[in-house]
């Protein structure tokens, strides 16, 4: 049979239970009131007049450097000529060149958001950077009535993409640093198509009316290059400063404006 406990042996765990739940209480207060303070500890998007002075600085130190590492990129992907690009039914676009004269023409934030938490001040940011390729070449090929295969040159009067960038921002040394990029949507336009080769015309016109029909395939490879090629390219000049200064000390001074951009250092 059990032995009944002292009644001060009951008291004592009474009191140990009790303290137990007032520490676990205290515990609980501690964290609601460190979640009420949170929302007063976020700190949100500069407001949009701010945009225009970052996007000058961003277009002024990013945009050359942008144009300085594409050439080196699509050499190093071998993206120009692009081997393969499209296939429908009886018709075969491949190695089109002119990748490497892409230029980007702008770059530039269009939102950030910055929440303070225990790892620091960091949130997301969405980039747009619109390029251009002056001139696009290729090569058509598909098989003829006769069974015999039929070559024609390919000309695309340039392309325009926009991509849209989703970036991660974390704030060090008081200034926003973006410190990774990713590009989930692209939008490009293709100039005029024409096909031209030493086959009948009516042949021609056929061709044309089938590389319209390919166009949307054609649009994709090659946007999907070109979102390859910048995401590529800004990951070679991370960390990127923002030039936005977020420091306590509310002086506007931004440290980054102090020396060169050092993602300008290969």
């Amino acid at each position: 049979a059990a032995q009944a406990q002292p009644f001060w042996r009951i008291e004592e765990r009474i009191q140990a239970e009790e303290r137990q739940a007032q520490q676990a209480q205290h515990a609980q207060q501690a964290q609601q009131s460190q979640a009420e303070q949170q929302p007063q500890q976020q700190a949100h998007g500069p407001p949009p007049e701010i945009f225009t002075d970052i996007n000058k600085l961003l277009q002024l130190k990013v945009t050359d450097k942008l144009n300085s590492l594409l050439p080196e990129l699509v050499k190093e992907k071998h993206f120009d000529p692009l081997p393969e690009v499209a296939q429908r039914d009886n018709l075969h676009v491949s190695s089109l060149e002119g990748l490497s004269a892409a230029r980007v023409k702008k770059f530039g934030l269009t939102s950030v958001g910055l929440t303070l938490s225990a790892a620091g001040f960091s949130g997301p940011a969405k980039l747009a950077v619109h390029t251009e390729v002056p001139k696009l070449h290729g090569h058509v090929s598909r098989t003829g009535a006769l069974g015999l295969p039929q070559d024609y040159q390919l000309t695309i009067g340039g392309a325009q993409v926009t991509l849209a960038l989703a970036a991660d921002v974390e704030v060090k040394h008081g200034g926003a640093h973006i410190v990774r990029v990713q590009v989930p949507k692209s939008d490009l336009q293709l100039g005029n198509i024409d096909v031209e080769g030493d086959g009948p015309r009516f042949e021609q016109r056929k061709l044309n009316e089938e590389m319209q029909k390919a166009k949307g395939a054609v649009q994709r490879k090659v946007g999907e290059k070109l979102g390859e090629l910048v995401h590529a390219t800004l990951s070679k000049m991370l960390p990127m400063p923002l030039h936005l200064d977020v420091s306590s000390s509310g002086d506007g001074h931004d440290p980054d404006d102090d020396d060169d951009d050092h993602s300008d250092s290969d």
